[in-house]
């Protein structure tokens, strides 16, 4: 019986010595097929008939049974193919591994003909999981890789060779385009995720597109694949860089507001209106108002509010500051508040009432006083204060500004 296993083992050794290259994946699989061909080797056994193989020795080797026999479960079989079985002197990580771009590194750019077959070695791969499953749907369990071979059409061996060759491309176009996963993290920094979780989402998007990517798109896979790393970073992004989760649903909604708001910005020169911005976004006002609050950054109260010196020895002399510390944000809430309803106005406007009231931190002036600076009429400041306080009653109406006027928490 043991000549006969050897017989069959240095057969399937020598077998198709033009498939077989010197790649490491290749030597991986050769160790793993045979470990599954023949239960009970020793990698020892394994490792001497290889390198019989490359020497072209065609020495007899025993398949001896040894202390490394696996375990009454059986073989280790390929019915869940992973990438440390695959290739085991690669180590390679399994998919979604944040160790991924450390271990893998960056290889050279991929032309378009090396992006050719290897996107059809992917796609043979992905092909292959998906009869895969159908056999596992119409079976009710989980197919044997024998069932599965025959289920293709296909050897075991050759079957095994395929998943390799599928997978070894995979990591070669996942290598070659880590430089561009780097390149696009740098674009989402400061913006609540590190550079490594960043790099870590957007070789999950890049995963994915070696999976859906087709040479027929006339398109190089670079170019195919940013969109999918952009949109890994952006979704963790919305996800993760608030404290209080809220839903995709109202980070979407901000996003158009904002959007718009900005847009408005740059072509009027000030901030729109509650009702301005809600003809823009085709949002209605109630739906704004709520989402805005929804998406403000939360703060924290051990956070030093300001590096100026002696600014943090008064904050914390102050018993206001220090025993309730939400005054003090409240009052920068409203500070926030305040200036964007200003800048709702025009500039003369803002001008007058800063003089008026003493908004930009000097003392209050007279309407004769700020007529005088502004080198315009008494009648001409009444009209322009009136006009500039109707706007702002306008505005705190629109953006509910009164609570601070109301005893609420904040005043208890």
């Amino acid at each position: 019986m043991e000549a006969m296993v050897s017989v069959q083992f240095v057969k399937f050794a020598s077998f198709s010595s033009a498939f077989w290259s010197s790649e490491p994946y290749t030597r991986g699989y050769v160790r793993a097929a045979t470990r599954t061909r023949f239960p009970g080797t020793s990698l020892a056994v394994v490792q001497k008939a290889e390198s019989g193989r490359r020497t072209g020795s065609s020495s007899h080797v025993d398949v001896t049974e040894s202390s490394e026999r696996v375990n009454a479960q059986g073989s280790r079989k390929f019915d869940r193919v992973s990438a440390h079985a695959i290739d085991e002197d690669d180590s390679t990580p399994v998919k979604g591994s944040s160790h991924w771009p450390r271990i893998e590194g960056a290889s050279n750019p991929l032309t378009s003909e090396e992006e050719s077959v290897l996107a059809a070695e992917v796609q043979d791969l992905v092909q292959l999981q998906r009869q895969r499953d159908e056999l596992e749907a119409k079976l009710g369990r989980t197919p044997s890789v024998e069932e599965w071979a025959d289920f293709v059409g296909s050897s075991v061996f050759r079957l095994y060779a395929r998943i390799g060759r599928g997978r070894a491309a995979k990591r070669k176009m996942v290598s070659a385009n880590l430089p561009l996963v780097h390149s696009v993290a740098g674009r989402f920094l400061g913006k609540g995720l590190s550079h490594t979780e960043l790099c870590q989402e957007g070789v999950l998007g890049l995963l994915k597109s070696t999976e859906k990517y087709d040479t027929s798109y006339k398109t190089k896979f670079s170019s195919y694949t940013f969109l999918w790393i952009w949109e890994g970073m952006s979704a963790a992004v919305k996800k993760f860089r608030h404290v209080l989760r809220i839903s995709r649903t109202v980070y979407e909604t901000a996003s158009l507001v904002l959007r718009h708001k900005e847009e408005f910005q740059s072509s009027h020169g000030r901030e729109p209106t509650l009702q301005e911005l809600a003809d823009l976004s085709l949002v209605d006002k109630d739906t704004i108002r709520n989402t805005m609050r929804l998406v403000r950054p939360a703060k924290s109260l051990e956070q030093m509010v300001s590096t100026v010196d002696g600014e943090y020895e008064k904050q914390v002399a102050d018993p206001d500051r220090s025993v309730r510390p939400w005054f003090h944000l409240r009052d920068e809430d409203m500070k926030m508040d305040i200036n964007n309803a200003l800048h709702s106005l025009s500039s003369r406007e803002q001008e007058v009432l800063e003089m008026r009231y003493g908004l930009d931190g000097k003392r209050p002036l007279s309407r004769a006083e700020v007529a005088s600076l502004m080198n315009l009429s008494y009648e001409t400041i009444r009209l322009t204060e009136k006009k500039a306080l109707g706007k702002l009653r306008h505005i705190a109406k629109e953006d509910g500004l009164q609570a601070y006027l109301s005893r609420t928490f904040w005043d208890q």
